[in-house]
Formats: C-alpha cells, structure tokens, sequence
C-alpha cells in the first residue's frame, strides 16, 4: 500500500513536468521556426519554467495534506519531494528573476532589480 501511493504522487508530479515541457516544447518549436521575432523564446520559456516549478511545488504540497500525518513519514518519500522540487525553483533562474524578466519584457513595467 505504501509503494503503490508514492508511485502515485511521483507519477502526477512527472506527468504535470512532462505536460509543462512539452507545452514550452511547442510554444519554442512553433516561434523558433517564425524568424520574424527570435526573443519571443524566451519569454515562452521563462513562463513555462516558472508554470512548472510552481505547480509541481504545489502539487507536492497537496500530496503532503492529502496523507496528512503519513506525509511525514518516511515510508511514504513524500516529505522528500519538497527538497528535490525546491531546486526546480532556484536552479538556473531563479523564479522571481523569472517574474522581473516578464514584468519588463512582456508588461513593459520597468526595471525592478
């Protein structure tokens, strides 16, 4: 029983990575081959790391409520997934130097940092 309900949370954490990567996937395949605007990548990318970091986190964190008492234990390895996903959002860019790039580059606000 245990097994099966960590199976469970691992296979919706990388199933909601993989439909995230592969979404950044087509918004880059579609405006790498549109000449026209080549920095229009990388405000789809910037989004789609920080869509991706945040939902995996949250989906972690409701893991951790749904088992209540039993996500802390060790059997389980969810209490785990926080430690691993907390690099999702730190790693390569940070998350809110994610948010300042789309305020200046996509809202237009000005430089924040």
């Amino acid at each position: 029983m245990v097994v099966e309900k960590r199976k469970v949370i691992k296979l919706v954490v990388g199933i909601i990575l993989l439909l995230i990567g592969i979404l950044s996937w087509f918004l880059f395949w579609k405006d790498n081959c549109n000449k026209e605007n080549p920095q229009i990548v990388g405000k789809y990318t910037n989004i789609a790391k920080l869509v991706a970091s945040e939902f995996a986190y949250k989906a972690c964190d409701v893991a951790i409520q749904v088992h209540g008492g039993y996500g802390f234990v060790t059997e389980y390895d969810i209490i785990t997934c926080p430690a691993w996903l907390r690099t999702a959002r730190i790693a390569s860019v940070n998350n809110e130097m994610v948010l300042n790039f789309i305020g200046q580059h996509i809202l237009g606000l000005p430089k924040s940092y």
